[in-house]
């Protein structure tokens, strides 16, 4: 029978991770047109703000308040605009914008101190690296109860082997931050399969048995590696993609050195504020690549800055960082 008396009739499906998708499924005829529905800018979220405050604070710019809210989905607006009405309603006074700034702020002062510090150190270095390589965007940076954030819209990365180190130098840097700054690193770049350590670990491995660029050379399994399988590489490849993480993290510790005061200034006023907004990192972060000028790695001198690209490959090979939202710290 197939569409036939389905007329008019629209499938749609939702899916986090799009490149991973089988390839079947997207075919012509199916599910053939894939839309990417990028997160929430600050105009959307003060939208919904003004949205979910119906009558409430008629003509005040809830922009400054869009880019507070930024890396939170719509319905999660929701709940701090009701927070901030049932304080208001607890005063018995009427709504203003104070309530809804709180409601909406970072509550980081909760953290110890040393912590609060350490994170903070962690968040700064994936946006001073972030920046010095060009890697994409940082759009905010952000303290909670939780651990940090930074919010980033990576470009797509430079198929290549020199594009890879250079991505996985991104997720690394908070580690090598800490190394730099505080002596030692804890374990808040590590944990799930979006933790920065596991990620570069994947994007590596990805290379390595996928994507034909490690020291396999011309082999490919066709399918993106699960992470188990590092387990039963041979032990000379095990030590090769330690070797290489090792690498990153140091190659991202003396990125970090030559741009350490920046480093120390945006760490100590992102522990200070608990959050920082694009247009605030985008001014401290200006003048990043004229301290140093272009930023490559040492082993790599002459590889083509990977900004803009716009090799469709690396999403099939599962190269590509989350469009979005990057690094966790703790």
């Amino acid at each position: 029978m197939g569409v036939d008396g389905r007329e008019g009739v629209i499938v749609v499906g939702a899916c986090n991770y799009p490149d991973r998708i089988d390839p079947a499924i997207t075919r012509a005829g199916r599910f053939d047109q894939v839309i990417h529905i990028r997160r929430l800018d600050a105009p959307a979220l003060a939208t919904i703000l003004r949205q979910h405050l119906g009558a409430e604070l008629v003509g005040i710019d809830l922009m400054p308040l869009g880019e507070l809210a930024f890396g939170r989905s719509g319905a999660e607006c929701a709940a701090p605009v009701r927070a901030a009405k049932a304080r208001a309603c607890q005063s018995r006074r009427p709504l203003v914008l104070d309530d809804l700034r709180a409601a909406l702020g970072p509550d980081h002062q909760t953290l110890p101190p040393s912590l609060r510090r350490r994170l903070a150190i962690h968040e700064a270095g994936h946006a001073v690296v972030v920046a010095a390589l060009d890697l994409g965007r940082v759009l905010g940076m952000r303290l909670t109860p939780e651990g940090g954030e930074t919010l980033i819209r990576w470009h797509e990365p430079e198929p290549t082997l020199a594009g890879v180190e250079r991505l996985c130098l991104g997720h690394l840097a908070g580690r090598a931050a800490e190394l730099l700054v505080l002596g030692d690193m804890s374990a808040g770049g590590g944990g799930g399969m979006e933790s920065d350590l596991a990620r570069a670990t994947q994007i590596l491995l990805t290379m390595e048995l996928q994507a034909g660029l490690g020291d396999y050379g011309h082999l490919s399994i066709g399918a993106e590696p699960h992470p188990g399988m590092i387990l039963s590489l041979p032990h000379a490849v095990r030590e090769q993609l330690q070797h290489r993480l090792d690498r990153t993290v140091s190659t991202a510790q003396e990125l970090l050195g030559r741009h350490r005061p920046l480093l120390d200034s945006l760490a100590a006023a992102l522990e200070a504020a608990g959050f920082l907004g694009e247009a605030e990192i985008s001014a401290r972060l200006a003048d990043v690549g004229l301290l140093g000028g272009s930023e490559t790695d040492p082993g790599q001198a002459d590889a083509k800055d990977a900004h803009h690209a716009q090799c469709r490959m690396t999403p099939m090979l599962g190269l590509s960082p989350a469009p979005e939202i990057g690094p966790r710290g703790m």
